[in-house]
């Protein structure tokens, strides 16, 4: 694997991850409308019982989807981590220094590794369903908030982990290949 090849790669992690989190947090609640026209049998409050237990149904179906979308974003960072180790085991073999390279990598792993605690807590917290039945459907609106806000909060955490840690070592891999850059057209050729 090359240098340019690691930069694609990293980029595209940043780029999936960018765009999978605008995609699980960028999603806005449902609209719920009251609906024109004959009136419901049992009035309008089993309308919006109906609506709310329909939005509440909706909101841990979204949760569901937004521990997959997670879980996706990991073992993309996972991924590119491990194409990252192939490449600083053929630069190594080239004789090259890796050492900031590897120890952005470790840092890095620890990070995913955080990001997938945090997710294995929603996913728990979650699948413990505190306020909902099997299917989803609420049984006790107050738990049901508590199990969501539980499951949002770590959500955010492992975002922002992953967030962070994309970042930071996007930066000194960057920083790393300047330098092999630079030391290749500094060294003259035969």
């Amino acid at each position: 694997m090359n240098i340019s090849t690691l930069s694609k790669i990293l980029a595209s992690l940043v780029i999936a991850i960018a765009i999978s989190l605008m995609g699980v947090f960028g999603a806005s609640a449902p609209t719920v409308y009251a609906q024109q026209g004959t009136p419901s049998p049992g009035g309008p409050r089993a309308t919006a019982g109906a609506k709310l237990a329909e939005f509440n149904k909706d909101m841990y179906d979204r949760a569901q989807n937004m521990l997959k979308s997670l879980q996706q974003i990991i073992d993309k960072a996972n991924q590119a981590a491990n194409k990252t180790q192939e490449w600083i085991d053929e630069v190594k073999a080239k004789g090259l220094n890796t050492a900031e390279v590897e120890s952005a990598l470790a840092a890095f792993k620890m990070q995913i590794a955080a990001a997938q605690t945090s997710h294995d807590s929603a996913k728990a917290t979650l699948d413990a369903h505190a306020g909902f039945d099997n299917n989803g459907n609420v049984t006790d609106r107050e738990q049901a908030r508590q199990t969501i806000l539980a499951v949002g909060k770590s959500v955010r955490d492992a975002r922002q982990t992953l967030v962070k840690a994309t970042v930071d070592f996007q930066k000194t891999v960057r920083e790393q290949l300047k330098k092999y850059r630079d030391n290749r057209s500094a060294t003259p050729k035969p």
